[in-house]
């Protein structure tokens, strides 16, 4: 069973893989028909995009700098003990 787990991570890493190669071409290697002036319209996002962004991001640095209890949180819930 723990082989479906893995192929079904790998699958997964593949895709996403596959997905975010599209995006960096398409976005660093404009094809010829792509229209120039309109992209000099394009501006920065609002604080309601990247605020989110930044939380999430400074809560994975966290995590991952205290790994500690958060490795023991999630065994306690795995284990049912919560």
């Amino acid at each position: 069973m723990a082989y479906v787990g893995m192929a079904a991570l790998l699958i997964s890493a593949l895709l996403t893989a596959i997905y975010m190669f599209t995006a960096v071409v398409r976005a660093y290697f404009p094809e010829k028909s792509t229209d120039l002036k309109a992209l000099q319209d394009i501006h920065e996002v609002e604080p309601v995009m990247w605020v989110p962004m930044v939380i999430i991001a400074a809560a994975v640095v966290l995590c991952g700098l205290f790994a500690g209890p958060f490795v023991h949180l999630t065994q306690n819930i795995a284990a049912g003990i919560f």
